[in-house]
């Protein structure tokens, strides 16, 4: 009303239940424009401030009072015009379009690259992402789109080694998540070309204009005063950053990530629910001889250099023969752990490797009563081990990756390096599976 009277030239006195701001002017219109020129907060209307306010307008002269209604209709028009509330409007119900529009993420890790623990990661991710957000669009990135084991439920595969295909991945979400997995270190056999894969990705979501989100990731080992700068320089840009380890925040905490930025959030698989009893049954007679079906069992998840092959075939074998615990073996990485495996199976001349492609179906097999403790060389098997509330126990390798013996030691598990010879590795898996000593 008061802008409807402005334009025609009328001056404006504005006063009311919300109180009187008294004459329209150049002085006051901006503080009383912020108000929608409702007097909200003003002084409190009386006869006597209207008799002076009408009093004041009366003795101002017909041009004084012309030429100052001409300059507020100037200001009116530059500030609130039709349009410009129109545009602004607008933008409110644009923001709020925006607000309530499903989500969509992109998904970058090691999952889809053969290895049981990153993969169950990326389950994880998506489950949590799912239950905030039953309308969210994730993608993820994999090794082939193609390859049915390369699935994550209702989400979109892309080629992780397109450019195009994650450019255009990129630009479609509205956030990158870097998710799980060591990601950042560069001492493994592709550690070098992954970090800079990882951080590369994370510098051109960037300019895009896409969030980085580093979600429960492992850090370390990490070598390099090149690698190690640029790895601080670009968690000090991300938008959230959380780390799955307590070495892990160490380890950027020296490369100049500041402390009240690091979350410490425990590994996504912690959260997995073990299959029932009867499943995981199902699962162990489905795949061995009828005659096995009453031994008792010790599950092993070697990886290539975790422990000396010979020593620990040779501690197996005396382990069944001594205690009759039939080993049964996890290959967690496809391609790197089904050679170790098939390799101390032809050593021990016993065992059976069953497959490992279901993260609840295996928290649910160590769970089992008739499964006497679970030795691993991988992370993630020993994180299901500890979800079955199994016993457990680190095959460490060579000590340079701690993120196996740390995570052992803060759940209670007992760990053994690459150099034990036969006797100290059948003395530890005795005393690990509280089993009697020879």
């Amino acid at each position: 009303a008061a802008m409807e009277a402005l334009f025609c030239g009328a001056s404006i006195l504005l006063a009311g239940d919300e109180g009187m701001a008294g004459l329209l002017t150049e002085e006051n219109f901006d503080r009383l424009a912020a108000g929608n020129f409702c007097c909200r907060g003003e002084e409190k209307l009386t006869r006597d401030r209207l008799n002076d306010a009408f009093g004041a307008f009366l003795a101002e002269t017909a041009a004084t009072r012309k030429a100052e209604t001409a300059r507020l209709c100037a200001k009116a028009a530059d500030g609130l015009s039709a349009e410009r509330m129109a545009a602004a409007t607008e933008q409110v119900y644009c923001k709020a379009l925006r607000a309530h529009r499903p989500k969509s993420w992109l998904i970058a890790g090691y999952a889809g690259c053969g290895n049981l623990g990153d993969d169950a990661i990326l389950r994880c991710l998506v489950a949590r992402l799912s239950q905030q957000d039953p309308d969210a669009n994730i993608t993820v990135t994999v090794r082939d789109p193609t390859d049915p084991r390369h699935r994550f439920g209702k989400v979109r595969p892309v080629e992780r080694r397109s450019p195009v295909a994650l450019l255009r991945a990129i630009w479609q979400a509205d956030a990158l998540i870097l998710g799980g997995g060591c990601l950042l270190q560069n001492t493994s056999r592709h550690g070098g070309r992954s970090l800079c894969y990882y951080l590369a990705l994370s510098h051109l979501a960037r300019l895009l204009g896409r969030p980085v989100l580093w979600v429960a990731a492992g850090a370390g080992p990490l070598e390099g005063r090149i690698a190690r700068a640029w790895v601080g320089r670009t968690l000090r840009r991300a938008a959230y950053l959380s780390v799955r380890d307590a070495a892990s925040r160490r380890l950027l905490l020296s490369l100049g990530v500041p402390g009240a930025r690091i979350r410490c959030r425990s590994d996504p698989v912690l959260s997995i629910v073990p299959a029932t009893k009867e499943a995981a049954e199902a699962f162990l007679s489905s795949h061995m001889a009828p005659s096995l079906c009453a031994e008792r069992f010790v599950c092993v998840a070697p990886r290539a250099g975790c422990v000396n092959e010979a020593a620990l075939a040779r501690a197996l074998t005396r382990l069944y023969r001594s205690d009759s615990l039939y080993p049964l073996f996890l290959a967690f990485d496809r391609v790197e752990d089904a050679p170790v495996c098939d390799r101390l199976i032809a050593s021990c001349g016993l065992g059976m490797r069953l497959p490992a492609e279901d993260e609840a179906l295996l928290a649910g097999l160590f769970a089992l009563p008739c499964v006497v403790g679970v030795a691993a060389g991988r992370l993630h098997a020993l994180i299901l081990a500890h979800v079955g509330d199994a016993r457990g126990i680190a095959l460490c390798g060579d000590g340079r990756d701690g993120k196996v013996a740390g995570f052992a030691a803060s759940v209670g598990f007992a760990s053994v390096g690459a150099s034990a010879n036969e006797e100290a590795l059948i003395r530890a898996l005795r005393r690990a599976f509280n089993q009697r000593d020879e």
